[in-house]
Order: C-alpha cells, then sequence, then structure tokens
C-alpha cells in the first residue's frame, strides 16, 4: 500500500515528564483521527461529540489508523508514523501551521503541503486559499470547529514542540488483522 511517512523531530526541556510524552503521541493520535474523519468520504455521518476525545470514540477502520514506524527518545525526541491517507496527511500538515509553539520552518512546511499537492493532485488547480476554504467548509458542516480548536490549544500546551518535519511518500505492507480470540483486551 502506499502511504505518507511523517518524521517529526521534537525539541524538549531538561526534565522530560512521562506524562508529556504521553500527552503529545495522544494529542498527535487525535490530531491524526480527526485529519481522518474530516477527509475521507466514508465517515462523512461522523457526528463529533465529547466522545471523539475518549479513547475509542473515533470508529476508524484499520487501513485508516496511522502506523508508529519508529519512536527514539533520546534528545531529540524522534516519531516516524506513517499516515496511510493522503486526505488525512494533508489536513494534518494544516492543522501543524496552526500550532503555536511548533518552531517549524513554516517556509518548508508551505513546500512540503505544496510538494504534496503537486505530486498527488495535479489535475486539480485549486489555490491555497481555494483548498483551506474547502477545509473551513467540511469543518463546519461537520461542526468540527471546536475540537479543531480544542486539538491545536492542546498541542500548543505540551512543552515538547515539533521542531522539524518532513513527509514522504513510501510503500508499507496492510496493517495486521486481528481476530476477536488473537487479541485479549480484557482488563489485567
Amino acid at each position: 500500500m502506499i502511504g505518507y511517512q511523517l518524521r517529526m523531530e521534537f525539541t524538549e526541556k531538561e526534565k522530560v515528564y512521562l506524562s508529556d510524552v504521553s500527552n503529545l503521541l495522544y494529542d498527535f493520535v487525535l490530531l491524526h483521527d480527526f485529519s481522518v474523519l474530516i477527509s475521507e468520504p466514508e465517515y462523512k455521518n461522523y457526528s463529533f461529540t465529547q466522545y471523539f476525545f475518549y479513547r475509542k470514540g473515533r470508529p476508524l477502520k484499520e487501513e485508516h489508523k496511522a502506523i508508529g514506524h519508529t519512536i527514539v527518545k533520546n534528545s531529540p525526541l524522534l516519531l516516524e508514523v506513517i499516515i496511510p491517507s493522503l486526505g488525512a496527511a494533508w489536513v494534518l500538515l494544516q492543522i501543524f501551521e496552526k500550532v503555536a509553539n511548533f518552531s517549524l520552518n513554516r517556509e518548508k512546511l508551505r513546500l512540503e503541503v505544496k510538494k504534496l499537492r503537486r505530486e498527488h493532485y495535479e489535475h486539480i488547480s485549486h489555490s491555497r486559499e481555494e483548498i483551506v476554504k474547502e477545509l473551513k467548509v467540511l469543518l463546519a458542516e461537520k461542526h468540527a470547529e471546536n475540537h479543531l480548536r480544542q486539538l491545536i490549544n492542546r498541542l500548543s500546551e505540551n512543552p515538547i514542540e515539533l521542531r522539524d518535519l518532513e513527509i514522504e511518500e513510501v510503500e508499507f505492507d496492510d496493517p495486521p488483522q486481528f481476530e476477536d480470540d488473537d487479541y485479549d483486551n480484557s482488563p489485567r
């Protein structure tokens, strides 16, 4: 399958609390799932409610879930994730621009978005402004503006900051499919 590998490098303070790392990872999962629910047509009837923030509040199919590729907890923290959905990857990049504490090179991020669009949307002649407007319409239709604001705030408040981001197209194996008998989700 074709997917999009995000390579994210983060900066952190001298003392890094495990809760900050955990929150960052969970907020990234929420942001990814949000992007899928906004961009993939098969979720057009999904309603954003308070349950979105619950662990099992987002009914994503296995093939749409982000895949952890590499996590290196040194200084700096490095996270590589495979995003199976082009639309979700594009929405993620748009949202990263809005997170205040991400000290990304904004011009580099814009070039990554432009490269992604050029590689896969050559037939689309929309300007950046038109595409952002389409995203705003999708958010309004799904009543998801407040959820987006909350996600941006959560990421902005985390002391671990995104410093560098790269995206590239990759091939990956299908995600593993679990039978109910193969996975024991009971409390221990």
